[in-house]
Parts: structure tokens; C-alpha cells; sequence
């Protein structure tokens, strides 16, 4: 039995890590929410007081692992884009979020289970520390980043849901091209950038000499989806970010110039692979990008910020400053008050240029500064509650979580300089 006699604990679980992403056709039958919630137990770490799960939980395929989330007491929690849904990276910000919320107002919560090996939360493993609370990691022993355990005060391991059925399946009934190079190659893991940088050049050379692709680089151009599936499941986490790139077309501008292959586009939005020598009717070459770009600029952070979910498109300082201010003098008249109702409000009062409060209220409830009740509701839907009654308070919670969503995308490798000066709110 625990020597701990208070509910002292929460589990966040991120299924979506445990699923490895909703992109194959089928999603493992044998992921169980009770083992790992046993499997923690049994570590009597503390008694649970928090348990959330963050999945797109409307996904059918989660029907099994859903009617676990009942039986178990955990608080699921929808991932979606505002109605236009689930994005990459969407549970890992929103749990980040909920645990920095959690650490700062229950002073009883000191252990907190993040059920994930994904390498992103080292970040927030960190910055949990510095609010004395003990991390313990979860997850695959396989697929869990060496950062990630390395800055947990513990970790549970738990044993891989034995997929390799429906592996089979799902190679039937990939692109033959996909299938064809998952058979030849295995998964790789802790790639190096310039290691990534070479694996992504030998998978475009791999394809221009295999003889099923050929013909298609020969005479129409090869999707680039087709390439990006390659890739991510050829590198595991694989992500254009960190390597300096704002898109993945420009990571291929930057790749292919070393190969026998470039990249052509059709206005306004196709991508495809093609030899060099070739030339197709309705497409122009795509320039190569011989250097590098630096990812690290005020322009390039507030695209990021403003692009996906959590979604920070923050308007001019006045308005932000304006919002927060009318919000937490009036905390009481913003209880239980449904989105469309707060922006209405706020607009009378501020007299803003056309979507600058409706922009600033989604960023504040991107960094969890309302109470949304139902969770399970479509943000249209939900009574929102304002937390704070301290304009300081609020706005540390916009920096922190915007801070967390930069780090979720770009690594450790933030330019706190940059940072510093986005945050004050001068640019906006």
C-alpha cells in the first residue's frame, strides 16, 4: 500500500503517442489504457487525483481503447483544430499546457505521470522541476527519446502492444511505392540533423533507380506525400522544423539539389518529385535551396505561433493588453459566458480593428486561461469561465504557453533573444 495518504498525483496520457499517430489504417488492437494505469500503480507513487487522456477521441478506430477511459476515471480530452480537426503535435501542446495549469494552481499535486516517450517533454519535465514538482515518465522502452528519460526522476516501462498483425495488413494496403520501400528498410531512431539530412537524400535516390518508380518521375512527377510517408517511417519523430525549415517543400528544395531529382509545382498547391531532365506540361521547376535557412527570426517564430493548434495569432498591443485587463477586472461577468458572447463584449468596450479581439480571446484560450465546460464540446458550444483575476498572471500563462508550443516544434533550440523580445508584446 502507498505511505502516501493524499491525492497527490496526476496522469497525463498522451494517446497519441501510444498509438504513433492516426496516419496508418489501422490502430493497434492491443493498446490498453488499464494495463499502463496498472503498471503505474504498481510503482505506489501516490494516490491519483488527475487523470486525462488527449486523443481525437471521435477517431473510431479509438472505440476500444474509449470505453476504457470510463472504466478507469480518466478525463478525456478532445484534440481538435477549432472544428477543423486533429492536428500533429495537438495532444503533446495541450498536455503540456494542462500540466504547467495544474503545477501552478494545485500546490497538492507534487507528482505528476507523463504517459508519452516523446522527446518534447523533456521541456516540460524541466520546467515542472523548477516548480519542485517529481516527474516520472511512461511509455515503450524502443520508442522513448534518451533526453525525455534522462531529465525524469523515474520511469515506468511499459511492454510494446503486439502489432505486428496488423503491421501486415497495413503494408497491403499502402501505396505499392510505400510498401515496396518498407520492405527493404527498417525504422530508424536518435538521428543526428546531418545524419537526417543524408537517410532523406538516400530514400529520393532510392526511389529514382527503383524500377516501379521510374516510369512515374519519368513521365508525371511523384507526389511529394508519397516521399513525406517514406519519411516518416523511415526516421521516427521526423520533423523539418528543428532542421531549419518552415515547410517540408522547402526541406526538399534543400535535399534534392544533391540528387537526380527536383521538385516541380502546379499552381496553386502541387508538389512533385520529377528528374531533373524532365519537363512537364502546367509545372515549373522549383528553385533548389543550396544553404540553410535560419529558422530563429521574429517573422518566422510569430508564423509558427500563429500556424496549427495551440493557435496564437495575437492583434496589436493595445487590443491584447486591452482583452486581458477587461477580462480579469471583470472576471465575474465572464463566468460561464459562451465564446461568440465574450467577443461581442469585448468588442463594444474596445472598439478593435475587424477580428483583433476574437483573435486575442483564442490565443488566450490556447494557453488555457478559461475554464471550458464541456470538455468533450465543440469550442462554439462550450461556457467558458475567465481564471484570472491578475493581468500578470494571465499573461504569463500566454508567454508560457506559447513558450512550450515553440519548444514543441523546434526542440531546445530556442533563441531566447528572439523569444524575449516577441513576448513583449512590441511587434504585435
Amino acid at each position: 500500500m502507498s505511505l502516501f495518504t493524499q491525492f497527490n498525483t496526476a496522469i497525463l496520457y498522451d494517446v497519441e503517442n501510444l498509438i504513433n499517430g492516426y496516419k496508418q489504417e489501422k490502430i493497434t488492437l492491443n493498446l490498453s489504457l488499464q494495463y499502463i494505469h496498472e503498471e503505474i500503480q504498481k510503482k505506489n507513487i501516490g494516490r491519483v487525483a488527475i487523470q486525462r487522456a488527449y486523443a481525437n477521441w471521435s477517431d473510431p478506430r479509438l472505440k476500444k481503447i474509449r470505453s476504457e477511459v470510463n472504466t478507469i476515471g480518466i478525463q478525456p480530452v478532445q484534440m481538435t483544430d477549432f472544428g477543423k480537426g486533429t492536428q500533429k503535435n495537438a495532444s503533446d501542446i495541450h498536455l503540456a499546457i494542462d500540466a504547467i495549469d495544474i503545477a501552478f494552481h494545485r500546490k497538492d499535486i507534487e507528482i505528476f505521470v507523463i504517459v508519452s516517450g516523446d522527446g518534447g517533454f523533456s521541456i516540460l519535465a524541466k520546467k515542472l522541476h523548477e516548480y519542485s514538482r517529481t516527474v516520472i515518465g511512461c511509455a515503450y522502452q524502443k520508442s522513448t527519446n534518451s533526453v525525455f528519460k534522462s531529465v525524469c526522476d523515474d520511469f515506468i516501462w511499459i511492454d510494446t502492444p503486439n502489432n505486428k498483425n496488423n503491421q501486415i495488413k497495413q503494408n497491403q494496403n499502402q501505396d505499392p511505392i510505400i510498401a515496396n520501400y518498407m520492405d527493404s528498410f527498417e525504422p530508424l531512431t536518435e538521428l543526428s540533423s546531418e545524419d537526417i539530412f543524408d537517410e532523406s537524400r538516400k530514400i529520393i535516390n532510392f526511389l529514382s533507380q527503383d524500377r516501379k518508380t521510374i516510369p512515374i518521375l519519368k513521365n508525371k512527377g511523384l507526389n511529394i506525400s508519397i516521399v513525406s510517408q517514406i519519411l516518416d517511417y523511415r526516421i521516427k519523430n521526423f520533423n523539418f522544423l528543428p532542421l531549419g525549415f518552415l515547410t517540408f517543400v522547402g526541406f526538399l528544395q534543400y535535399i534534392a539539389s544533391e540528387t537526380q531529382c527536383k521538385l516541380i509545382h502546379c499552381p496553386p498547391s502541387e508538389y512533385r518529385l520529377a528528374f531533373k531532365k524532365v519537363s512537364l506540361a502546367g509545372f515549373h521547376d522549383v528553385d533548389f535551396i543550396q544553404k540553410i535557412p535560419d529558422l530563429h527570426t521574429m517573422e518566422n517564430y510569430l508564423f509558427l505561433l500563429a500556424k496549427g493548434i495551440p493557435l496564437f495569432r495575437l492583434p496589436r498591443t493595445r487590443v491584447i493588453y486591452g482583452v486581458i485587463k477587461e477580462l480579469s477586472k471583470d472576471k465575474l461577468n465572464y463566468k460561464n459566458v459562451m465564446l461568440n458572447e465574450i467577443i461581442e463584449n469585448l468588442e463594444k468596450i474596445l472598439d478593435p480593428e475587424p477580428n483583433e479581439v476574437k483573435n486575442a480571446v483564442l490565443s488566450l484560450i490556447s494557453a488555457g486561461c478559461f475554464e471550458r465546460r464541456p470538455q468533450n464540446h465543440k469550442l462554439s458550444e462550450q461556457y467558458m469561465s475567465f481564471k484570472y483575476d491578475d493581468d500578470n498572471k494571465a499573461l504569463n500563462a500566454l508567454e508560457s504557453a506559447m513558450y512550450l508550443k515553440l519548444t514543441s516544434l523546434l526542440g531546445n533550440n530556442i533563441n531566447e533573444n528572439i523569444f524575449n523580445d516577441l513576448i513583449s508584446f512590441k511587434t504585435w
